[in-house]
Formats: C-alpha cells, structure tokens, sequence
C-alpha cells in the first residue's frame, strides 16, 4: 500500500482522503491545502479548461452536479433556461422536485439530480 505525506497525498501522485484528518483542519490549513492542490494541478493539466459555462460559484456547483453521466455539451444546452426561470437562487430552493425534473430531464438521473439540487 502506497505511504501517505502529511497532506494525503499517496506516492502515486493522487491525493486520498485521511481519516478525520480534515475534519479537524483549520481554516488557514485548507487554504495551504487549496493552494498547493491548486498548484499541483497546474503543473499537471497545463492549460487545463472548464467546459462547463457558469457565472457564479453557485452555478458552478448546479452545472457540476448535472454533469454526473451526462456530457458538458448537454448540460451547457439546459442550464440557460434554468438559471434564466431561477434566479436568484432562493427562486430555485422554492421550486418543486417536479419543476426542477422536468427542465434537466435529459441529463439523465434527473430525480437524483433534483434532489441534490434542491439541497444547494
């Protein structure tokens, strides 16, 4: 079994989660992490882009979990028309389950999809 650093990450080169060990991380701590995460993805995936089109943190997270099993050219055609209906997105928490399925239906998983979304 490949020997963990002090940041998880295992001598093959992918970072593991430890333990409790980020449970208990301060603030300053997952900042370095961030960073050196960060940085260690840079030297990696140079010129590395997001496919995904989004404006803000919170679409950024609506368009990640959509594109679970579904491709980036689908979820780039559905999410318009559902951060044009809901915004800002306490409209979104309001909507129902049934709403929310319906607009990203062809995602695939869509009720999974929902829930979770509904839960931002």
């Amino acid at each position: 079994m490949a020997k963990a650093d002090t940041l998880g990450q295992t001598t093959g080169g992918w970072p593991r989660r430890v333990a409790g060990a980020l449970a208990a991380e301060t603030l300053t701590a997952r900042r370095q992490r961030a960073a050196t995460i960060a940085e260690r993805l840079a030297e990696r995936c140079p010129g590395a882009d997001c496919s995904l089109r989004f404006f803000d943190p919170f679409q950024l997270r609506i368009t990640t979990i959509l594109s679970a099993q579904c491709t980036e050219k689908r979820v780039n055609l559905v999410t318009p028309g559902l951060f044009e209906k809901w915004q800002p997105p306490a409209k979104l928490a309001a909507a129902s389950l049934e709403q929310i399925e319906k607009i990203f239906q062809s995602t695939g998983f869509f009720r999974a999809k929902a829930k979770d979304i509904k839960g931002c």
